[in-house]
């Protein structure tokens, strides 16, 4: 009886006890059951859902730990600070002519314009230059005031074949202002250099643009020139250095190294004209007086330059309530 009884203990120590572990499966998966000596199996797409240990957290990736909130940290601001310059060097220098010279005609003697050049036009004139040395762009506007000297007894008319075909009582005269063409302007064999002087603008060598002739009546007359800016650089041993330059004005660091290629900064006119040749101009007692008067102002945009002219710009003058009376042109009947 003892014997049996030590083989029922001994058998029951060695039979196996199966816990079931819960498995959920996906709704298209299949779960299998516990079989002995196996452990439960998964078909299909499945998940297995671990019970958590209570009081333990999981993360979603492994490795990964839940850090603390940041700490507030301390912020430092710079007391460094920078006062900009803004470096100016604006320069406005048009150079104008200092002198006239002009002639009314009627009678078509040889006059001398120069050493070399001879006239025999009813209009007499030299060619006036006009350099822009600025440092913008500059829209110059020349205003030439005609007045009859012989309380209007002379008759201003808009062509040559209306001053020819005049009658013999009628002293008419066509004068006119010639812009420059697209070619370039010198100074006897000498193209305009950036050191052109007002004396030398006096007496030019241009061509007249074909059939831009404006009719000058008496009272005053107006025509504009748009002329680029020149180049400048830095004067050599006085360069601009931003460590040690100081203020907003840098021009005496800075000097004028040559006109705008092409010839853009410089432009030039004449005057022409007609007479009746009828008429009978000796008893004309005076002549006409012109004053040139030259207004410059910045140009903000680049205007479009009239087709065949060098400069000549044609849109609505602007108003100006001020200028510079630089020279008068006067003609004395009689005088050769």
């Amino acid at each position: 009886m003892l014997a049996l009884a030590l083989l029922a203990v001994l058998t029951s120590q060695l039979t196996p006890v199966y816990m079931p572990t819960e498995v959920l499966a996906a709704e298209t998966g299949t779960v299998s059951g516990n079989t002995t000596g196996k452990e439960p199996s998964v078909s299909g797409n499945a998940s297995v859902k671990e019970e958590e240990v209570e009081g333990e957290k999981k993360t979603d990736t492994p490795g990964e730990k839940e850090l603390p909130e940041e700490e507030e940290r301390e912020t430092v601001s710079s007391a460094v600070e920078a006062v900009v310059p803004l470096y100016n060097y604006d320069v406005t220098n048009v150079v104008v002519p200092a002198r006239f010279a002009v002639a009314l005609n009627p009678y078509q003697m040889p006059i001398w314009i120069d050493d070399t050049k001879v006239s025999a036009e009813q209009v007499v004139s030299r060619n006036y230059g006009i350099i822009n040395k600025s440092s913008t762009d500059k829209l110059v506007t020349v205003t030439l005031t005609v007045e009859d000297l012989n309380e209007g007894r002379i008759l201003f008319v808009d062509s040559a074949e209306e001053a020819q075909n005049a009658g013999e009582d009628t002293c008419a005269l066509y004068l006119a202002v010639v812009p420059a063409d697209t070619t370039p302007i010198s100074l006897s064999a000498n193209s305009v250099s950036a050191n052109a002087t007002p004396s030398d603008l006096a007496d030019v060598n241009m061509t007249k643009a074909a059939g831009k002739e404006m009719p000058l009546n008496a009272g005053d007359n107006t025509m504009q020139f748009y002329l680029k800016k020149a180049v400048y650089g830095s004067v050599s041993g006085n360069e601009i250095d931003l460590d040690t330059v100081s203020g907003n004005d840098v021009k005496d660091n800075l000097e004028l190294k040559s006109l705008e290629t092409n010839g853009k900064s410089v432009t030039a006119f004449t005057l022409t004209g007609s007479m009746n040749k009828n008429a009978e101009w000796g008893k004309i007692k005076e002549g006409i007086k012109i004053t040139p008067t030259y207004t410059v102002k910045t140009a903000l945009t680049s205007p479009t330059v009239e087709s065949g002219t060098g400069a000549l710009y044609v849109d609505p003058i602007p108003k100006f309530t001020t200028g510079i009376a630089v020279g008068t042109i006067q003609y004395t009947a009689g005088a050769g």
